[in-house]
């Protein structure tokens, strides 16, 4: 408690030294003519100790000085029709004063210039407008954006501006999109619609939108398969997987449709008239070569180790003593492992000229595999290391009586001692090869 109190009157002294030194530096200025450098550093004083007299004093002498000098510029400014510097001095003034107000100083104007302002403003925002208006016949679209924002800033209801604004902002945006899509670039051009809709409704960039959308999209059909005697219910069951993810290809210019005319059989050229006179602008022909999976044998080897164990007694004087002893063990070491492999080929042929627009081969595999140790005594008390001759000592013999050596060694009787089914590993290979088969599919462009 009692540092505590010291550390609070600590602050305290440390906060008042802070306003003191500020303080001192404002009058410094003061003393200077730099009348608008000791406000600043009064008000600074002031956010710390508000309540100090020296400070308040200074601080409303030295900024009504400030601000009877900024009235001062904006009538000069008015009489000489420098109708943007008056209306930027006014503001000026004003946020001086409300500045003041947050430390509960009041300053005085000597004037009231309002009437003056706002036929500054009235000219001023007249000047801007019609130059804005200017920039955006000619397409200078970021010149008009600067003006708009400005006018926006001293007058939100003035004219039109806030829809002068928008079209300065948003048409550059829009008239991109216009252009992609008469380039058949129609997926830039629906990202580029998609931008705008994300921050506003303008004007039909919604409809552009789906129009790009329409024209960027490739329908896919999906080619039959004939089944033989060779064609398994693996292969059928893989098969209908990768059909099913063509569905979830993550893009928005894709989509499966079904055509029922198209019959396992039919010449490539009979299903490829049908799926474009469905709709379609590509086939999907998918051939599996080979589903096949292999088990490896279980295999047992002996893994050499050590017996570490302690023994308390007490020596001659009667102190407690630990002795420890290493003796050679084996165990035994199990592995296991199990493939599943597979060779398939795929195309996306296009229905309006026949071209083959993506042909993957792929060949991968997937593997699971165990390897764990079993003991019959206490496996706690197994040491890693190596021994030449169980029953005597040899130059080779090493004893690995470290904590992390013994985590690693420890770790094989904690794994688990069983593969994984022939189902789960099949499923991960599914799902391993649906991505090689739809990321390729989603990163094709035909622009």
């Amino acid at each position: 408690m009692k540092n505590c109190l010291y550390l609070m009157m600590a602050a305290v002294l440390l906060v008042s030294c802070k306003a003191k030194k500020l303080r001192k530096q404002a009058y410094q200025f003061e003393q200077h003519g730099a009348f608008e450098e000791a406000s600043d550093y009064y008000y600074k004083s002031l956010t710390i100790d508000n309540d100090n007299v020296d400070a308040i004093v200074g601080y409303k002498k030295n900024t009504q000085i400030v601000l009877d000098k900024i009235y001062e510029e904006f009538y000069a400014a008015f009489k000489n029709a420098d109708y943007k510097s008056a209306i930027y001095l006014y503001d000026e003034a004003e946020n001086l004063q409300k500045k003041a107000n947050r430390v509960d100083v009041k300053l005085q104007k000597l004037n009231d210039y309002s009437v003056y302002y706002n036929e500054a403003l009235d000219h001023y925002l007249e000047q801007q407008y019609n130059k804005g208006k200017q920039y955006l016949a000619l397409e200078n679209f970021n010149a008009a954006k600067t003006i708009f924002s400005e006018i926006v800033h001293f007058n939100e209801i003035f004219k039109d501006t806030k829809h002068q604004l928008k079209k300065a902002t948003y048409e550059p945006l829009y008239l991109d999109g216009i252009k992609y899509l008469e380039t058949n670039s129609n997926r830039k051009a629906y990202y580029q619609f998609a931008d705008i809709l994300k921050l506003t409704d303008y004007k039909d960039a919604l409809q552009l939108k789906n129009e790009a959308l329409e024209k960027a999209t490739i329908k896919i059909a999906i080619r039959p398969h004939v089944v033989n005697r060779s064609y398994s219910k693996t292969k059928e069951d893989f098969r209908n997987y990768f059909v099913s993810t063509l569905n979830e290809i993550p893009s928005p210019f894709y989509k499966i449709i079904e055509v029922p005319s198209l019959k396992a059989g039919q010449p490539l050229d009979t299903q490829l008239n049908l799926a474009k006179n469905s709709g379609a602008k590509a086939l999907f022909s998918l051939n599996i070569d080979n589903v096949s999976f292999h088990k490896a044998p279980l295999k047992r080897e002996s893994y050499k180790a050590y017996q570490k164990i302690k023994t308390s007694y007490k020596d001659k004087d009667g102190e407690n003593k630990t002795k420890i002893e290493y003796n050679k063990i084996t165990t035994a070491l199990y592995s296991q492992s199990e493939q599943a492999n597979i060779n398939l080929e795929y195309k996306l042929i296009s229905t309006l000229d026949r071209s083959v627009l993506i042909n993957k081969v792929l060949r991968d595999q997937i593997t699971d595999q165990v390897q764990y140790m079993s003991y019959k005594g206490d496996y706690k008390q197994l040491v890693p290391g190596y021994w030449e001759h169980q029953n005597k000592a040899h130059i080779s013999d090493k004893i690995r009586d470290y904590s992390s050596d013994i985590r690693n060694l420890q770790s094989y009787f904690n794994s688990r001692t069983s593969l994984k089914s022939s189902t789960v590993l099949y499923n991960d290979l599914l799902k391993k090869m649906s991505r090689n088969i739809t990321q390729p599919i989603a990163d094709y462009d035909p622009k």
